[in-house]
């Protein structure tokens, strides 16, 4: 039962309600491959992970939603952002210059653009 309410709320926190996405443009990533969850056909949740790309480091400790290709990791909604720091629950995410969120008016859910 227990993994049933992990994999809910991962799903609630990570696809059905307003998130961040963020494509990769030229990723490394680091994380501990004995704590993942598998998340459906919707990819693998990572409870810790660090993520460096062109727009800076994603640093996550609560957990994020790999997409299957490895293409994009998706974090609960920011709560924070200031600047180019922004966090959420169990999340930080550095920004590079020239590079900032913006939510998506239909979804709701944000995404990093180049200014």
């Amino acid at each position: 039962m227990w993994v049933k309410e992990v994999i809910a709320n991962y799903k609630r926190l990570l696809i059905e309600q307003p998130h961040l996405e963020i494509v990769f443009e030229k990723m490394s990533v680091s994380f501990n491959p004995s704590n993942i969850v598998a998340l459906e056909d919707k990819g693998t949740v990572y409870p810790t992970m660090r993520i460096t790309d062109k727009w800076g480091v994603l640093v996550v400790e609560q957990g994020a939603l790999m997409s299957p290709n490895w293409d994009r990791v998706s974090v609960s909604e920011p709560i924070v952002i200031e600047g180019n720091k922004i966090s959420g629950k169990g999340w930080t995410l550095e920004l590079k210059e020239s590079y900032c969120i913006e939510q998506d008016k239909m979804t709701h859910n944000y995404k990093i653009v180049r200014e």
